[in-house]
């Protein structure tokens, strides 16, 4: 049975899965979109904004399921191994999306600017990819500092 520490994490992972594609898409859109005085169009940005909200939440998924499989045993080193792993795909996500809105910003205000930026594009489509692929090996990473 799992320890009530364990049983928060994956509890926490959770929350963050459900919670950090509201915050990141849709509360960070609403804010860009009143600081720029811009209309969200919510009537025609519903669907890409649903999107973007899946590919933010795919990691955050991942890694929970892994918490689910992981924790299950009574090793404090695969905690440590999961939460390090959970900070460092969180950390890459936010700079992710960080970039995202930057160059979404700079377009807007600086007309000169054109186009779409396409590279930054595909990243955030095979982002959730990249950041499960990074799942593993913050894992092993943070079990070999546990152990040290």
């Amino acid at each position: 049975m799992k320890s009530n520490a364990k049983k928060e994490f994956v509890t926490s992972l959770w929350c963050w899965t459900a919670g950090y594609p509201l915050v990141m898409v849709w509360g960070v859109d609403l804010m860009v979109s009143a600081a720029l005085r811009r209309d969200m169009a919510l009537a025609s940005e519903w669907l890409p904004k649903l999107f973007q909200s899946a590919i933010a939440a795919m990691p955050f998924v991942a890694l929970a399921i892994c918490g689910e499989l992981l924790l299950g045993n009574d090793d404090k080193r695969s905690l440590s191994g999961l939460r390090f792993a959970a900070m460092s795909v969180a950390i890459a996500s936010i700079t992710l999306w960080v970039a995202y809105y930057w160059d979404a910003i700079n377009a807007y205000t600086d007309q000169s600017i054109g186009g779409a930026n396409i590279g930054l594009g595909l990243l955030l489509v095979f982002s959730p990819v990249l950041l499960s692929l990074l799942i593993p090996a913050a894992y092993l990473i943070g079990v070999s500092l546990f152990r040290s």
